[in-house]
């Protein structure tokens, strides 16, 4: 069990240091933007691939593939105190609700999706292709460090993650 653990933890930092090549990919403004010109981004891509894994195999992406579980990764050696529980979960509906209505509200507009661009946002499939797109690496890598350490366990999963906890077994359970 301990080797697997070595390999899921060494897997999510090697994911983190890849984050400046894939972070577009995570990217909910670009679904928007796409969205606002009938794009299915990449973005809008991995969304889904993400929505269907938490489906099928729960929190299989987060404890295995995702960046910024690999980033919380190292931050559980400053504080690796669990979190509040569902405390402050109120905050991620706050974000996400408006996110898919303002998906929905852009795409009717644009009349539709009715393109596929996997590449939209990203110069050659490559998210920090300019030294100012740091500043949005850096904003997020700093968001997810101070929601981490500041709340305890992968706190950034708990209270800003869409993918993490409730509403994902909501509809698990109800499928079943």
């Amino acid at each position: 069990m301990k080797n697997r653990q070595r390999i899921r933890k060494t897997l999510l930092l090697i994911l983190y240091l890849s984050f400046p090549v894939t972070m577009f990919y995570f990217s909910p403004m670009l679904i928007i933007i796409g969205a606002a010109r009938g794009i299915i981004t990449g973005s809008f891509i991995v969304f889904l691939l993400m929505f269907l894994a938490a489906l099928f195999l729960g929190r299989g992406f987060c404890g295995w593939l995702c960046p910024a579980g690999g980033l919380q990764e190292l931050c559980t050696l400053a504080n690796d105190k669990p979190t509040a529980g569902g405390k402050y979960n109120i905050i991620k509906y706050l974000l996400w609700i408006p996110w898919i209505g303002a998906i929905v509200y852009c795409a009717v507009i644009a009349g539709g999706l009715h393109t596929i661009n996997p590449l939209f946002g990203t110069k050659w499939g490559i998210s920090i292709a300019q030294p100012m797109d740091y500043i949005i690496f850096y904003f997020f890598t700093g968001l997810i460090v101070i929601l981490a350490l500041a709340s305890g366990r992968r706190g950034f999963c708990h209270y800003v993650c869409w993918m993490h906890h409730s509403w994902l077994s909501a509809i698990k359970s109800a499928a079943i």
